[in-house]
């Protein structure tokens, strides 16, 4: 992100900067979306009920998802691996 900043250095200036090219950052639409930005920040941070709600179903669509099993344990050689396969009988 800092180096997004870095990049788009004069663009960011030049879109705080008012008519008159006075630097203005205190605008309504800047602190609506700063306010808007630091409600989640904070309801996340807190656990707050519409937060909390939306990260636990993260959390139980998580735990939904099945795994792949493997049929080859890695544990076990290739040549053991081989006769399971093809069904060969010592």
């Amino acid at each position: 992100m800092l180096f997004h900043i870095y990049l788009n250095y004069k663009a960011l200036l030049s879109y705080f900067k008012n008519k008159i090219r006075e630097f203005s950052l205190l605008t309504i639409e800047f602190m609506l979306a700063f306010g808007i930005t630091l409600l989640f920040f904070i309801g996340t941070l807190y656990n707050w009920v519409p937060f909390s709600t939306f990260l636990d179903f993260q959390e139980e669509l998580k735990a939904s998802w099945v795994k792949p099993q493997s049929s080859f344990n890695q544990k076990s050689d290739t040549h053991t691996y081989r006769k399971q396969k093809l069904k060969i009988q010592p």
